[in-house]
């Protein structure tokens, strides 16, 4: 475990955040808690008695693997096994933690305490992987491979190892990579009696060094974009910037995703109904012309084949963080709106 969890201060959680200062005090307390507390979660990097992480050591780099309210158990397992493959391919020296609703894989990394930009750093290492692998990243119901919140989050708690799951009944702890080839009833099962373990492979390390500096994301944040949109519309005039653009420049064809975003913020924001909602966009998605089969124009599949306003007022969506607008190109970048939360004001 102390490859894992090395330096303290650090955080545990159940899941309110509380700095333990020292090894001892971070332990006794996790064995109060186990089997006390639904799930149990520790600080995946150090940090001071204040909880702040300008000096944190990044000795590893991670990634969530979460089947999400549609995403099966079966593709988290296959997205945990690409990760170790990966790993394995380039000798990194990394663990996989059953965390008894999908996976947890961390990397050890090299040069984890000379990071200047350590926010940026974690994102542009991430990124790396998840774009050589080719996965999916975001927050959109659980239809991705990877859990977009643990993007570049150095204050990021994980579910701790050993630890019992009372509420399904498993503990949450590593797991042999060989695992990874067995069915998830078998996993399960094994999962019922604790083991404390932690299965390392390899012996290389991440070099984080190469990914040290200013994340695209952060450049963002820093500069203001200038979205030079026309509209002669009063109403849609007063949404934000990325809100109208899709409205305004964005078919629906390939880009279901941020007609869902437009459709939450409208409901969520502004209060609108259903039929308000297909009052604004129809004009706009009727020039978009199809050629699926799916009808004439995106406004035919908006309201007969998506039935997109229904699914958001039912199935209970939520307009994301400007960091992950921004993360899957529906935020083109800083506007007036943009606080250092990460939301919109």
């Amino acid at each position: 475990m102390n490859e894992l969890i090395q330096l303290f201060p650090r955080v545990i959680g159940y899941p309110e955040k509380v700095v333990k200062l020292t090894k001892e005090e971070f332990y006794t307390t996790l064995n109060h808690y186990n089997g006390i507390k639904p799930k149990l979660y520790f600080g995946i990097y150090n940090c001071d008695e204040n909880m702040n992480y300008n000096n944190c050591t990044m000795h590893v780099i991670f990634f969530d693997i979460d089947k999400g309210k549609e995403k099966g158990t079966y593709e988290c397992k296959d997205t945990a096994k690409k990760i170790s493959q990966y790993c394995f391919e380039h000798d990194y020296r990394h663990c996989i933690i059953f965390s008894t609703g999908g996976f947890w894989v961390y990397i050890k990394t090299t040069n984890g305490d000379k990071i200047e930009n350590k926010k940026s750093c974690l994102r542009n290492s991430q990124e790396k992987i998840i774009q050589d692998l080719n996965l999916s990243v975001g927050m959109d119901n659980g239809e991705v491979d990877i859990d977009g919140h643990i993007i570049g989050d150095i204050k990021r708690i994980g579910r701790m190892p050993g630890t019992h799951d009372t509420s399904k009944q498993l503990y949450c702890q590593s797991i042999p990579v060989e695992w990874l080839d067995k069915e998830m009833n078998e996993i399960r099962t094994l999962c019922k009696e604790q083991q404390n373990k932690i299965y390392w492979y390899c012996t290389g390390a991440f070099d984080l060094k190469p990914y040290d500096y200013l994340s695209e994301y952060e450049r963002m944040k820093m500069e203001f974009y200038d979205y030079d949109i026309k509209c002669d519309n009063t109403v849609i005039s007063k949404f934000l910037p990325c809100v109208q653009n899709c409205i305004l420049n964005i078919p629906l064809k390939s880009h279901n995703k941020y007609w869902v975003w437009t459709t939450i913020y409208l409901k969520e924001r502004w209060g609108l109904g259903t039929g308000q909602i297909k009052k604004i966009v129809k004009p706009y998605l009727e020039r978009w012309l199809r050629n699926d089969g799916f009808g004439e124009n995106d406004w035919i599949h908006y309201i007969v084949h998506d039935s997109l306003p229904e699914s958001v007022f039912r199935d209970g969506y939520y307009f994301p963080k400007c960091e992950v607008l921004f993360q899957n190109g529906y935020c083109k970048g800083k506007c007036k709106y943009f606080n250092e939360s990460g939301f919109y004001k």
